[in-house]
């Protein structure tokens, strides 16, 4: 980046005085009316200036993650907490009362898709498989990678007995669970937020079960951006948890920020400086 040498003597040289009628970001078209400032002393001094405007931009991007908000898993699974001054000032409060409380926060939700059955199973209730050795397939894929499940007619002869299987094959279990849910099979991703996602490819399996109706469409995980602030009931312990994270949180903010400072601090020059990111 070029420097604007009369800008640089107008902000910071009162006393000093020059003018030019050609590029006043060439040090040699200047014509002082005083004594001349050295070329390498204008440098520095921009260059100084320069450092300090990117530090400031990068104080305003720290402050912005840090109260952007900040994520807790202590319910069991992430939610996401507000981090302004005055949210900061609540959770430490909180905390200080000892106390069991609802406390605002929200929710991740994990890829969800249904096995339709009709909605009136129970896990006694027979799948209606072969009692042998017959094998029932189905491909299952959670945020696009697969998984192949394969159940034999002998191990699953009811609903609970196959929801069993099917959380018992490791590879299953590594991504996903089952469940039943309102008299249908819930396939439930073991990831959260907008990046989960789950899609059965049925075989054989779920549309032998006697009283199959169909898959139903998948529904994505969503962020907290999406979702709706609760106040969910939190233990004090879960509450201290949470105030750790944020904590750690603003510490690893500012341990980058003082990384990013003594990088730019350390730069020769602007060239340097412009390639100093925030991310």
């Amino acid at each position: 980046m070029a420097i604007n040498y009369l800008d640089i003597i107008g902000e910071y040289y009162p006393d000093a005085s020059a003018y030019t009628a050609a590029d006043p970001e060439v040090y040699t078209d200047l014509i002082w009316e005083t004594t001349a400032i050295p070329q390498a002393e204008l440098d520095a001094v921009y260059l100084l200036d320069y450092k300090t405007q990117k530090l400031i931009y990068f104080s305003e991007l720290a402050t912005e993650d840090v109260v952007s908000g900040f994520d807790s898993s202590a319910l069991g699974s992430p939610h996401q907490y507000d981090s302004e001054p005055e949210d900061q000032l609540n959770l430490v409060g909180s905390v200080s009362s000892n106390m069991d409380m609802y406390y605002a926060c929200r929710a991740y939700t994990p890829a969800t898709q249904e096995v339709d059955l009709g909605g009136a199973k129970v896990g006694t209730d027979a799948t209606g498989f072969a009692n042998n050795t017959t094998t029932y397939d189905c491909e299952i894929k959670f945020e696009g990678v697969s998984v192949y499940l394969s159940v034999k007619g002998e191990d699953a002869q009811t609903i609970d007995a196959l929801i069993t299987e099917l959380n018992n094959d490791v590879d299953f279990t590594a991504k996903g669970t089952a469940a039943l849910e309102g008299g249908n099979i819930l396939i439930t991703s073991k990831t959260y937020g907008a990046s989960s996602t789950v899609q059965i490819l049925d075989a054989d399996l779920f549309n032998m079960i006697t009283g199959y109706v169909g898959v139903n469409a998948a529904v994505d995980g969503l962020d907290p951006s999406e979702a709706t602030k609760d106040y969910r009931w939190h233990t004090h312990a879960q509450l201290i948890t949470v105030n750790q994270d944020g904590a750690n949180v603003k510490l690893t903010v500012l341990q980058k920020f003082n990384v990013k400072k003594q990088q730019i601090l350390n730069a020769a020059d602007v060239t340097a400086v412009d390639a100093i990111t925030w991310d």
